[in-house]
């Protein structure tokens, strides 16, 4: 036990286990310093990563949402044009049940001579007839 005491002073005196000690409390130091470094590159990735997930997610559902949107654009507008075609034909029809409705509710006579002389070109036995036969 002597002997260490003495070649611990010695290294003492020389500064030889203190160094070494320094040189690897240093070393450490540097891996801690290098270790940390490394992480907080990691951590910089990660953010950098998880934002542009999220830029890519935010972009995709805008995407989806304008096409979706312009789909039914076009949906609303072919709807509408059918519905002012029917509203046409709706009108159309009304006035015909409203001339029909007319006639019947006039003098019966009078809508049986129209229909003779607008659809079956009759006469009465007494008229006379006259043909443009220029053109």
């Amino acid at each position: 036990m002597m002997m260490e005491k003495k070649v611990h002073s010695k290294a003492v005196k020389k500064g030889g286990f203190f160094q070494a000690a320094l040189n690897v409390c240093r070393s450490s130091t540097d891996f801690v310093k290098t270790q940390q470094t490394d992480l907080m590159q990691s951590f910089k990735f990660a953010k950098t990563s998880t934002k542009l997930v999220i830029v890519t997610v935010v972009v995709a559902a805008l995407l989806f949402g304008t096409i979706t949107a312009a789909s039914s654009v076009n949906s609303i507008s072919k709807k509408e044009r059918v519905l002012a075609e029917l509203d046409q034909q709706i009108a159309a029809q009304e006035a015909e049940n409203q001339r029909i409705q007319d006639q019947l509710t006039g003098n019966f006579d009078d809508y049986i001579e129209a229909e003779a002389r607008e659809k079956h070109d009759m006469v009465y036995p007494d008229e006379q007839v006259f043909i443009n036969m220029a053109g």
